[in-house]
């Protein structure tokens, strides 16, 4: 059997045809029989084209341009070119093959296909370092410029080339232990003893990272593991439902954080799991039956649909996986790139809507909704969930991580616990729904910020069940001080190093009326000001409303072995505050909480450079907190100049906001 025949028939099938890579790949492995090292080149072969076709197309054009050529010349040239490039075989062993493909269609066909090859083998390989901007992001990583564009409207250039590097890599499988039929020590020992290559993660609780193909081993057949990305496994760890509880997971196929929801609470309490395909649905049984979950009750409905089913006030958990574009798996499907139709996308958002429409009063009060997806298009996300809490006041955020592809190496993926993002509200909101009382959330809110503890075990008016519960959901993060800097004036200048390694500056002035924290909101800014530095740095990201409330801790902390302490606030270090509204008007309520910080909200001051939309906003935000407009200039001609937000928000209509 001729591999690279068969990789070229597999290639038109996925490129010309639309089918799905993997389906394909695994389709062809199973009908033909090849040896390992033949099935290895064929896998490569196929996957390795259709990841890098936009920069074989570029290498192979001033070779075929203007040329009429038949689809399946082009491809086998493309996965010819695939050879020599990227896997470096030798020169002639690829061409010799690729003449004898084209050959048995045509000699004369085979003698172009030559001509092509050798005259691709004589010439250096195109610069691709010579293109520009997009066109290079394109080229370079293989992607389509419409994609790349719309990529652009929610993350930096930057960002998005880290994504699109990421999306080339060939990733690793990732799987999970299933806890209801063995131990994380025991799948490991089973890999050790039969010489299975992996590497554990601390991202999730029983994520392990595999390097072979272990779908025939017993470990997997008896259903001990299964196959879950790292961030999937996040959404279940995210819930982590109480023992006994009622669960509707509205779009469950393929099934794997049902598995997950199921395993956690050790087979008790009852899922509701729902898809519209029956066929799907009947995987899911089977695969249920190899995992040994027992919980689960399967529904044949439409997710939207499900309100007409059940009574309201259900659930003490609902799961939405919704249906999304599928951006943030980009690289395990490589050739989703290719066919993604942006202008599917607001449909695709309008069904999430009635999706989460169709669930909002299922929920038990105290209850808990979860809302992911596997893509990294925010209007599928963040603005998705805004949009529904501003319609919903019954809810309330307590919970929001986007998981772009470049971190931890995993899929890109949106899970709608840092304690120092949520307020005391929410805290007696979540406190209730544990079975606890309201008071228990007050003692912990001043342990966090009253006392500044390092540790829960550290707050001595909880029992120890509620220390475990708190230690087991949250964390109590710090900002690492990269750099003091302390000036003539009295102003000091904070350095802090992020999470992620970004560095943040935070400033301490002194008055005569007290000591002024100057925090800093967004790592970078969009606003482009030509006067401020951070706005000529482009916004890279939004802090969480922990990362703005920890540069005041920190501060505190700092002050606090001089008996002193911060007594005012200012929003206006780098970034635009408005753009990142909901982080900072939670952050203004924890700081001002009597139970909290206890910045009184005369004390707190917040700066923009005129977001209307925002300031609007504002103006109904239930604290008397001062609001400082950066004007610059006294008039439109000149404040556009220097400042773009007034090419979109005159003068006039930023003074009557």
């Amino acid at each position: 059997m001729n591999v690279r025949k068969l990789a070229l028939e597999a290639v038109i099938k996925i490129i010309d045809e639309k089918a799905y890579s993997n389906i394909t790949v695994n389709e062809f492995l199973n009908k033909y029989e090849l040896t390992v090292n033949d099935k290895a080149l064929f896998t490569n072969i196929v996957y390795g084209t259709v990841q890098n076709l936009l920069t074989i197309d570029f290498y192979l054009k001033p070779y075929i341009e203007g040329k009429k050529i038949k689809k399946q010349i082009k491809y086998l040239l493309y996965i010819s070119v695939y050879q020599l490039v990227y896997l470096k075989q030798k020169e002639y062993a690829v061409v010799n093959e690729a003449v004898t493909i084209a050959s048995m269609k045509d000699r004369f066909l085979g003698k172009f296909v030559n001509g092509v090859l050798r005259a691709f083998l004589r010439e250096p390989l195109r610069d691709i370092n010579e293109l520009k901007g997009i066109e290079y992001l394109s080229v370079k990583y293989s992607h389509p410029v419409h994609l790349i564009e719309f990529l652009l409207n929610d993350y930096s250039f930057e960002e998005v080339e880290k994504i699109l590097i990421e999306n080339s890599l060939i990733k690793n499988d990732a799987i999970r232990v299933n806890t209801l039929k063995a131990s994380k020590e025991e799948v490991i020992k089973y890999f050790n003893e039969n010489s299975i290559p992996y590497s554990e993660v601390s991202s999730v609780s029983n994520g392990i990272i595999i390097y072979e193909n272990i779908i025939n081993t017993d470990v997997f057949k008896n259903g001990w593991v299964t196959i879950q990305d790292i961030s999937s496994q996040l959404v279940a760890e995210v819930m982590n439902p109480f023992s006994g509880a009622y669960v509707l997971d509205m779009c469950s196929a393929p099934g794997g954080k049902t598995a997950h929801i199921a395993s956690i609470m050790n087979n008790t309490g009852k899922i509701f799991a729902c898809d519209i395909y029956e066929h799907k649905l009947k995987l899911m049984k089977k695969n249920f039956e190899r995992l040994g979950v027992t919980n689960v009750r399967l529904q044949l409905v439409d997710a939207r649909n499900v309100k007409n089913h059940v009574k309201e006030e259900s659930f003490d958990y609902i799961l939405i996986d919704a249906p999304c574009s599928g951006l943030g798996v980009i690289s395990h499907k490589v050739d989703l790139k290719y066919k993604v139709d942006i202008d599917n996308i607001n449909d695709i958002v309008l069904l999430q809507r009635e999706i989460l429409e169709s669930a909002k009063n299922l929920l038990k009060i105290g209850g808990e909704l979860v809302y992911s997806t596997c893509t990294i298009n925010k209007e599928e996300n963040a603005k998705q969930i805004k949009s529904f809490l501003k319609a919903n006041s019954n809810y309330e955020m307590i919970y929001e991580k986007q998981i772009l592809p470049f971190e931890d190496h995993s899929d890109g993926f949106y899970i709608c616990k840092n304690i120092y993002n949520y307020s005391r509200k929410w805290f007696e909101g979540y406190f209730a729904s544990k079975g606890l009382a309201k008071f228990r959330a007050t003692q912990v809110f001043e342990a966090i910020y009253q006392k500044q503890i390092n540790s829960f075990e550290e707050i001595t008016n909880i029992n120890k069940e509620v220390k475990a519960m708190l230690a087991e959901n949250f964390e109590l993060g710090n900002l690492e001080i990269e750099k003091v800097q302390k000036s003539n004036d009295g102003t000091t200048k904070f350095l802090f190093k992020l999470n992620d390694g970004n560095l943040i500056e935070t400033v301490l002035m002194a008055h005569d009326y007290g000591l002024s924290v100057c925090v800093t909101t967004q790592v970078g800014c969009n606003m482009g000001c030509k006067f401020c530095a951070s706005g000529q740095l482009k916004k890279i990201r939004d802090l969480e409303t922990s990362e703005i409330v920890l540069q005041v801790l920190a501060i505190d902390k700092y002050l606090k072995e001089q008996d002193k302490r911060v007594s005012h606030v200012v929003i206006m270090g780098i970034g635009e505050p408005f753009d990142n509204f909901d982080n900072v008007m939670e952050f203004i309520r924890i700081i001002n909480d009597d139970k909290g910080l206890q910045i009184g909200s005369r004390h707190i001051t917040v700066s923009t450079c005129g977001l209307v939309s925002k300031i609007k906003e504002f103006s109904e935000f239930p604290l008397q907190v001062n609001l400082a407009i950066s004007l610059h200039f006294p008039n439109d001609e000149k404040r556009m100049d220097y400042m773009p937000i007034n090419r979109k928000y005159k003068l006039n209509e930023l003074m009557d906001s």
